[in-house]
């Protein structure tokens, strides 16, 4: 959300920007312009050269802004009820459930490189996130069947497939290019 927020910041500072250089132009100070910006008086509907450069510019930062902003858009479902279980359930194609505990450093490490890899897949799986201390959602996951055990060790991943029957179970952490062959593989993408 903070991201988000400055990429809106950068954009009024880029219009404002702009909305002072257009009023700079039409200000009567006789003397301080340019021959440039004295023609530019004459057609008031053009830009300058530096002008057009300076909002080319900002429109190039802005656009960088926004897809950066995107990509760490990256989005992992935190499963905090029942009816969060259920939608998962319903959820299209395949689904990785990241179990783990706040307390947890591999589970921190692992948190690093989930942006990535969710980016990666994104539109292909569906990312859930399960907190092993809240036993009763655990105990939902187990009879929803979307855990085939009580996890022992954490981080847990475990593949869902389609049909929402867990396909596979991995126990500890992952590196990015290993997490990601592990879900090229299991999900044959």
């Amino acid at each position: 959300m903070a991201k988000k927020n400055v990429v809106y910041i950068l954009l009024i500072t880029a219009l404002c920007t702009v909305a002072v250089i257009t009023a700079i132009r039409y200000l009567p100070l006789p003397g301080i312009f340019s021959s440039e910006q004295q023609e530019a008086q004459e057609q008031p509907n053009a830009l300058t050269t530096e002008e057009l450069a300076v909002v080319g510019e900002l429109a190039l930062e802005t656009e960088e802004l926004v897809k950066a902003v995107d990509q760490s858009q990256a989005v992992i479902h935190e499963i905090k009820s029942v009816e969060d279980i259920k939608e998962l359930k319903m959820a299209v194609g395949p689904v990785v459930i990241k179990v783990y505990a706040p307390w947890c450093g591999a589970c921190k490490m692992a948190d690093k490189i989930m942006p990535d890899i969710i980016n990666e897949f994104k539109g292909k799986v569906t990312f859930y996130a399960l907190d092993t201390t809240n036993q009763d959602l655990v105990d939902a996951a187990l009879e929803a069947g979307i855990l085939k055990e009580s996890p022992r060790s954490i981080p847990t991943f475990v593949a869902v497939d389609a049909h929402r029957s867990v396909h596979d179970v991995h126990v500890g952490y992952m590196k990015h290019d290993a997490m990601s062959e592990y879900i090229k593989q299991i999900f044959s993408l």
